[in-house]
């Protein structure tokens, strides 16, 4: 299983990953990569909380998982109209 500890070792090494991409970058390039990145950080939030919802272990997490689904899923979507609105 997986420790809060691990979740957040994982979590860091994805910030730093990003933060690569994005040095470097300046202006509209850089709105225009953060958000694509932001796109992909939570439709892979997404996914983990739908497959945890149906399959986890933890009951207690299952059901926190299950709560929160419906707000991620609604970030999405907000993060996907600001990605597509600066692809002009």
């Amino acid at each position: 299983s997986m420790s809060g500890g691990g979740m957040a070792a994982v979590l860091d090494q994805q910030h730093q990953q990003m933060l690569s991409q994005l040095e470097g970058l300046s202006g509209a390039e850089f709105d225009q990569k953060y958000a694509e990145l932001q796109v992909q950080a939570h439709e892979k939030a997404v996914q983990l909380f739908e497959t945890y919802s149906q399959s986890g272990q933890n009951e207690e997490l299952k059901s926190f998982a299950s709560e929160t689904l419906p707000t991620l899923e609604q970030h999405l979507q907000e993060i996907q109209q600001i990605e597509q609105s600066l692809q002009s």
